[in-house]
């Protein structure tokens, strides 16, 4: 469960076993996280760390911890009385502290060096998801789990905004900004649900049992931590489905529920692990397809009669079995995100919500950061930014902008503007193992494709698997491809391709965020 000097478990180490990553080990944590011993976290300005400091810190916990440069999360996370050590040193950590870490921090970080010679507890961040979800003394009192391959962040901020139209105090941890706080968690103050996005990049995922979960897609990526490519995904997924029945009920919140996509197809096969006490959902995107056998669907629920409107908005109608719901309408695009909160709107209903609250909630939803994201003009030409890094995920937001730059032209009247895409590959791991779906989720597109150099997030390049091959393969394919290695060029490129009308579309989990908000001619987005 934690570190002692011998070893750290994180979880690529090998005594991190399928036992120890399970929601009943959540116990073991109740002895250390008591309010006399102070927290340190080690890169607490990470996505993944700074909202789980806040939510120990509005617990009455002693919250400090450290990052390597200042950012706007640390000086947020300073207004709330939090210590940031700016620079990572040893004498920072205070003394009988339990270290919290992710699986990013290596072993020779001298705050951690201090904690293993001390013998401090040590444990990955994840961990302290688990203690909010399951241990007793700071636990919530029902978990909502938001999991798959893609999406897992809009779910999480349209579960938000859905919450909030509703009344619901919760606590949702979500892996980007929360449009209406500011910030990636909403704390509330009576701490009975959390809705936190769940992580299966690195298997901490079975860490957690929640009541309600939703299991939007599934596919194989992290090929890093899946070295068993997608036979070790599914492993993985068939054990969390395996323990849902172990999540915490209330007399208001009795009733388990999964959540799950009748069109993917790894989804179909680990719902078979579903313990018979938890009641299956299934989200049909079509009438044609039905859930699987040998798995008993409570509902289905299926989405009709899909409309893209105006410039980032669509709808579609929601059917329980044969009852019609009523029409979602979102404000931002892409059939993706009709799915998206399809699958919300099914997770309000089994927390007992009205359909009108659920819809009200779905409006008001604005997307979260770099999901779509207008960052500004260029040019005169619209300028958004998004996540998107798997083949799949590609493939989605290229579809959705293509639909948003034709409404554009339908609304204003004026046929001109093309579609403009960059694209930064991330992890060259991910690249190897996934290259034949690169080489194809650009197929179709009719203007030309700027490649950045592949991101390596800290991984070491892999012979042959690079932006340039990549770039050579997708103009075999007739994807017209230039590549180029720096912003500064990125910029020059933009400056002389992109006209009036166009919609520029960059798409990567590593720096390309910069390239269009940082771009000198760049104009803030009208009001």
């Amino acid at each position: 469960m934690f570190a002692s000097s011998a070893s750290l478990l994180s979880p690529q180490s090998p005594s991190a076993t399928n036992e120890t990553l399970h929601p009943s080990q959540a116990m073991a944590l109740e002895g250390m996280l008591n309010k006399t011993r102070p927290l340190y976290f080690v890169g607490i300005g990470g996505a993944g760390m700074s909202p789980l400091a806040l939510a120990f810190h509005q617990q009455g916990f002693t919250v400090s911890g450290a990052d390597l440069k200042p950012s706007a999360t640390t000086k947020d996370l300073e207004s709330f009385g939090i210590t940031v050590f700016i620079g990572h040193k040893a004498e920072q950590v205070p003394e009988n502290a339990v270290l919290v870490v992710s699986t990013a921090i290596h072993t020779e970080n001298p705050e951690l060096q201090v904690a293993l010679k001390n013998k401090y507890p040590v444990l990955h961040r994840s961990q302290l998801l688990q203690a909010l979800m399951h241990t007793p003394s700071v636990a919530h009192q029902i978990g909502v789990g938001l999991s798959g391959t893609h999406g897992k962040t809009t779910l999480t901020g349209m579960a938000n905004s859905v919450f909030n139209a509703a009344g619901l105090d919760a606590t949702v941890i979500a892996g980007g900004i929360l449009p209406d706080c500011g910030r990636n968690i909403r704390l509330s103050q009576n701490h009975e649900i959390l809705v936190a996005e769940l992580d299966e990049s690195d298997g901490t995922i079975l860490r957690y049992s929640p009541t309600f979960t939703i299991l939007s897609n599934l596919e194989l990526d992290h090929a890093d931590h899946y070295q068993q490519g997608e036979a070790g995904l599914q492993d993985t997924f068939e054990q969390v489905c395996s323990q849902l029945d172990l999540a915490p009920t209330t007399e208001k919140f009795s009733n388990r529920t999964l959540i799950l996509n009748a069109s993917c197809r790894l989804s179909r096969i680990v719902a078979k692990k579903l313990p018979t006490t938890v009641t299956a959902l299934w989200f049909c995107p079509t009438s044609e397809i039905t859930p699987p056998e040998g798995v008993l669907p409570q509902h289905t629920f299926t989405l009709k009669n899909i409309e893209a409107g105006h410039f980032g908005s669509s709808t579609g109608v929601l059917y329980q079995d044969e009852t019609k719901l009523g029409t979602i309408t979102l404000n931002v695009p892409g059939l993706h995100n009709l799915h998206n909160a399809s699958q919300i709107a099914m997770l309000g209903i089994a927390m007992g919500l009205g359909f009108e609250t659920i819809q009200t909630g779905l409006l008001a939803f604005t997307g979260m950061g770099r999901r779509f994201e207008k960052v500004g003009t260029l040019n005169g030409a619209i300028l958004v930014d998004d996540y998107a890094h798997h083949p799949t995920e590609v493939k989605a937001t290229i579809q959705a902008a293509k639909a948003a730059l034709e409404s554009q032209k339908v609304s204003s009247g004026n046929p001109n503007g093309k579609l403009v895409v960059l694209f930064q590959p991330h992890r060259f791991t991910r690249l190897q193992a996934l290259w034949d779906d690169f080489t194809t989720c650009f197929d179709g597109l009719e203007t030309e494709l700027l490649l950045l150099d592949v991101y390596p997030a800290h991984e070491a390049p892999i012979a042959g698997v690079t932006a340039t091959a990549l770039a050579t393969a997708l103009n075999k394919r007739g994807v017209k491809t230039t590549s180029c290695a720096t912003i500064i060029e990125a910029h020059a490129w933009l400056s002389t391709y992109v006209v009036p009308n166009d919609l520029v579309l960059s798409m990567g989990a590593g720096d390309i965020t910069a390239v269009l908000r940082t771009h000198p001619n760049r104009q803030a987005m009208a009001v």
